[in-house]
């Protein structure tokens, strides 16, 4: 099992990052980002769930086995453990592949099978989470993650990922409690703050949730999903300015999304209409 990394270290690797967006845990590598947008049409926020913060881990390599003179044809117990480690490892690896490649069932299977070597190994369940979630079985995702937890209570992508499946499922309360402890974990993880904000917006606290949103932004302003979330708040309250400037800011660092001009076109009539 790999030595645990303490929030100190997460932050100061994440420092060094030359992207900031994904926070990144020491050996892991990032498949795809959580998207969680709210869509404003009309005087209408409708919300589209984030999907889970696909960080994949890369598997850890083990140092080869030492080599025993004495007893070739049946290893020692400390080479059996690093074969087994370094097997899991290789197992690991192949399902991120095969995941990458959406080929959900193989990988499964290889991160089954690389539970069964590392049993005891918190990123074997936080894959496993991640799959689980993509083949649409969340109750077993939920329990891959709530082990993966048990094994590192620290593992803050793992809280934001839990939280997204307790929130899908409309367990609000629960899923704030998860995204809570996923910022003190790591008090600068924007997605943590974006996956609160929505949480918060749908509970109707919508104060806390455009601090929430504004938080996220401020913490990476590259993390414009964010800020059209932001946006789509400013809409809801009538803060025309507010919300004009926020998909200004969204459609130069995407270019295009049709939502945010169709929001920003519903903004400007707006506040046109208010000035008459």
């Amino acid at each position: 099992m790999s030595a645990k990394k303490n929030p100190t270290q997460q932050r100061n690797k994440e420092a060094r990052a030359a992207n900031p967006k994904p926070v990144k845990r020491n050996s892991k590598s990032m498949v795809g980002p959580a998207i969680g947008i709210l869509l404003a049409i009309g005087a209408t926020i409708v919300l589209l769930l984030p999907t889970s913060f696909d960080r994949l881990t890369t598997g850890r390599t083990s140092k080869p086995p030492a080599h025993n003179e004495s007893s070739t044809n049946s290893p020692s117990p400390q080479t059996a453990e690093k074969s087994a480690k370094e097997k899991g490892a290789e197992l690991i690896n192949k399902g991120n592949e095969l995941l990458r490649q959406n080929r959900y069932d193989e990988a499964l299977e290889a991160y089954e099978e690389a539970r069964t070597l590392l049993p005891e190994d918190e990123d074997v369940y936080y894959n496993l989470g991640i799959v689980l979630t993509r083949l649409g079985r969340t109750e077993d995702a939920i329990r891959a993650y709530q082990r993966a937890l048990e094994l590192f209570p620290d593992y803050a992508e793992v809280h934001n990922n839990l939280g997204n499946l307790l929130l899908r499922e409309g367990n609000l309360n629960d899923a704030l409690v998860h995204f809570n402890a996923a910022i003190a974990i790591l008090p600068d993880y924007a997605v943590g703050y974006n996956s609160l904000g929505i949480a918060l917006r749908e509970l109707g606290l919508i104060p806390q949730a455009a601090e929430a949103f504004l938080k996220a932004s401020s913490l990476d302003t590259n993390y414009w999903q964010a800020r059209f979330n932001l946006a789509g708040i400013y809409m809801s309250q009538g803060k025309w300015d507010e919300a004009i400037g926020a998909y200004r800011e969204v459609l130069r660092a995407q270019p295009g999304f049709a939502p945010a001009e169709d929001n920003l076109r519903q903004a400007m009539e707006r506040k046109s209409e208010q000035s008459r």
